[in-house]
């Protein structure tokens, strides 16, 4: 990169997918697709490179269980999760 004038160093991409571009959205929501809610009552809601999780107060499944059903999945697939 140039700005006045003076030429940046080299860094090495050291992540597949730089945040903020174009592909990056679309490249989440199908690698993300098998990602599901552990419970039949809590909902996963998956945006861009965004996922929320809604879980109601009465359910058979916690929300520290289904928590940790997503950190397990985000640990299978090397995924950091930035809470």
């Amino acid at each position: 990169m140039v700005l006045n004038g003076k030429v940046s160093n080299k860094q090495t991409v050291t992540q597949s997918i730089v945040r903020g571009s174009g592909i990056g959205p679309v490249l989440y929501a199908v690698y993300s697709s098998d990602l599901k809610a552990a419970g039949k009552d809590s909902i996963l809601v998956k945006y861009a490179d965004d996922t929320t999780l809604i879980c109601p107060d009465q359910t058979a499944v916690s929300f520290a269980d289904e928590f940790k059903n997503i950190q397990e999945w985000a640990k299978q697939n090397r995924l950091k999760i930035n809470i």
